[in-house]
């Protein structure tokens, strides 16, 4: 307190500015951060909507190839290729490209030092689960792709 005491007063403004700027920029990344962190919530829970869409989709696109009737095919073609807005009338293509955005926006939302404090801290699984995402949903576009040009019997 002595130290305090004996600084010049234009000294003591510019260290109480100082922890005052400091104060606003960590509030302002803290906020940051608190928006990032509800971004990424709402794509996971996006991601596992589309992901068990997706995958009721691909059961019953197999069913109606199955069938085999050509009213069947092209149920099955709808299935593969219609675009909507609403989640329950998207075709596998572009379920497949919806559950593709929330891996690719936790990797481009993500700087190096978040990536390298969340690998410390030991959850670095959540960016190898997202590679691994990234692969799966262009492995199935590759798929389905070939199925529909008849590559695969």
């Amino acid at each position: 307190m002595s130290f305090v005491k004996n600084m010049k007063l234009k000294n003591k403004l510019a260290c109480v500015g100082g922890l005052l700027v400091l104060a606003a920029v960590f509030s302002v990344w803290g906020m940051m951060e608190i928006a990032k962190t509800t971004q990424l919530q709402k794509l996971e829970r996006d991601h596992v909507e589309f992901s068990t869409l997706l995958k009721f989709r691909g059961m019953a696109y197999l069913d109606l190839m199955k069938e085999g009737s050509p009213e069947a095919v092209k149920k099955a073609d709808q299935l593969l290729n219609v675009r909507s807005t609403a989640g329950q009338e998207m075709g596998m293509f572009q379920l497949v490209d919806e559950t593709l955005k929330q891996p690719v926006a936790v990797l481009d939302v993500t700087n190096a030092l978040e990536k390298i404090l969340f690998r410390w801290f030991g959850f670095g699984a959540a960016f190898d689960i997202a590679h691994k995402d990234i692969t799966d949903c262009n492995e199935i576009k590759s798929v389905l792709t070939r199925f529909v040009e008849k590559r695969i019997p």
